[in-house]
């Protein structure tokens, strides 16, 4: 029985071998393997995303070009005044020019007469993207129904770039 024994404690000692090799061997080369493949698979995602950020610089520039400085974004849209403009003062006078510059617009009106310079700057004073108003007109005091040429300068409020 001895030889039995010995060659129990052999096989013993050959399972234990296997369960080594396989626990500690096998199972990290395994392990290595799926690793290094999984490295493969992100080192082609970056060359992927290298590719598609290569003209990172160029698309930051034109991003620059085209968008609006911090200064503009804090300014009032002016499309929304040319809107108020058109609707409060151009039904009732004639719009000699326009200038808008920072937060401040100036219209030069023709053809009204003060109590309508003063009606539509009432007007003006109404609309939310309007802080206040301004008016300079030449004019004489002899009659109230004289047409004048007036300047009415209007600051803009500032939008705060909040969002709500």
């Amino acid at each position: 029985t001895v030889p039995a024994t010995v060659a129990l404690y052999v096989l013993f000692l050959a399972a234990l071998a296997l369960l080594f090799g396989k626990l500690f061997i096998f199972d990290y080369l395994v392990k290595l393997q799926d690793t290094r493949e999984e490295l493969r698979n992100l080192e082609q995602q970056k060359a992927v995303y290298d590719e598609y950020l290569a003209n990172y610089d160029e698309v930051v520039n034109r991003y620059h070009i085209y968008s609006k400085t911090d200064d503009e974004e804090s300014q009032t849209d002016r499309m929304e005044v040319l809107a108020l403009l058109d609707e409060a003062v151009r039904p009732r006078a004639n719009i000699q020019s326009i200038s808008i510059s920072g937060g401040n617009a100036v219209v030069q009106l023709s053809g009204v007469t003060l109590k309508e310079t003063a009606e539509i700057v009432q007007e003006l004073e109404k609309s939310p993207i309007v802080e206040r108003t301004t008016v300079n007109t030449a004019a004489t005091t002899d009659r109230m129904d004289d047409r004048v040429t007036a300047n009415i300068i209007i600051a803009l409020k500032q939008e705060s770039g909040e969002e709500d």
